[in-house]
């Protein structure tokens, strides 16, 4: 992947090299467990997606619980692997950890201090595993990378080629991306190496989708399996899990009340809100519309909300707009 998707298809193996050494045999096995029956043969790398998570804002950067909860339970089983070690003797194998944010970065050694003290991991298992920014792991490498992405519905500076090009060649002998597909919500994006990583795993079935609890954020049940009482994580309202709140907005459709990987359209165009299609984009693109309404008035100012698309109001004034809300009582 990293060579169809960085240089081109240029990269090779070092001559006299063996491809799947027993070590790296063990990883893709691992890997294998988590695909399920559908897996490949043998992978060496991962794809992860959990389209009911939510990334949240924690001051200028972002977190995500739910990504950090999942690694670090896949992470505590692989470090207890005799089988894992690196290439070139018996020594356990390394791990290394890039989240793509500093807040996620903050919250990852935090989460791995607590579990310290509790006696949950040992002070041996800490030695072999790293929690770096994207930038601070130029020049590393590790037996198994884990790059976790972090956003749900935006791409940000994620796109930018050169970080994706760092973040997918640090491993030595396996990856797991977490990257969710959300991210690809705009045409950016969609035309980013996000997409052609997306599309890689998708085409060679590496691609793992893991449902999480709305509610509480935890990877290891559903909504429906929650013991927490109810309450919405996106409109702080109680009786009801973000899977459901009337005020959350899908980012295929635009339309509120469902999250995006439950939204019951086909993939929409997010320029013009047709059916979304190879050919579709071809055409698309050379047309002048609102992709705010999806409809044509150029040279006037859109008329609706960008979040509910009500007539005569901005999202920031929206009393569907959580994010409104919350500003407006900050204020008084």
């Amino acid at each position: 992947m990293p060579s169809r998707v960085n240089y081109s298809d240029m990269m090779r193996g070092a001559p006299g090299t063996k491809k799947w050494p027993e070590s790296t045999v063990a990883f893709a096995h691992e890997l294998s467990k988590l695909l399920g029956p559908n897996a490949p043969k043998r992978t060496s790398r991962l794809v992860v997606q959990f389209p009911r998570t939510r990334a949240t804002r924690s001051g200028t950067s972002f977190e995500n619980r739910t990504h950090v909860e999942w690694v670090l339970h896949q992470v505590k089983g692989f470090l207890k692997n005799d089988r894992l070690t690196d290439l070139s003797t018996t020594n356990p194998a390394r791990i290394l950890i890039v989240p793509l944010y500093k807040a996620q970065v903050n919250l990852y050694r935090q989460v791995l201090a607590d579990e310290r003290s509790k006696g949950c991991i040992s002070d041996e298992d800490l030695q072999r595993l790293d929690v770096r920014t994207l930038d601070s792991s130029q020049g590393e490498e590790r037996d198994l990378v884990i790059v976790d992405y972090v956003q749900t519905d935006q791409a940000g500076f994620c796109t930018d080629p050169n970080r994706n090009c760092l973040a997918t060649t640090r491993a030595i002998q396996a990856e797991i991306i977490i990257m969710n597909e959300g991210m690809l919500a705009d045409f950016r994006a969609q035309k980013s190496k996000l997409a052609q990583i997306i599309a890689h795993a998708s085409e060679f079935n590496y691609k793992l989708e893991v449902l999480s609890c709305t509610n509480c954020n935890s990877p290891t049940h559903t909504d429906d399996d929650c013991n927490d009482q109810l309450s919405c994580s996106y409109c702080k309202q109680p009786g009801h899990a973000r899977v459901t709140c009337p005020k959350i907005k899908c980012s295929n459709c635009r339309e509120l009340g469902h999250l995006t990987s439950n939204c019951p359209k086909a993939k929409l165009c997010q320029q013009c809100g047709a059916k979304d299609s190879v050919m579709h984009k071809k055409a698309c693109l050379g047309r002048r519309i609102c992709s705010n309404c999806w409809k044509c008035h150029t040279g006037d100012a859109c008329t609706k909300c960008f979040h509910c698309r009500g007539e005569n109001h901005r999202a920031n004034e929206c009393r569907l707009n959580p994010e409104a809300t919350r500003v407006k009582n900050k204020q008084l």
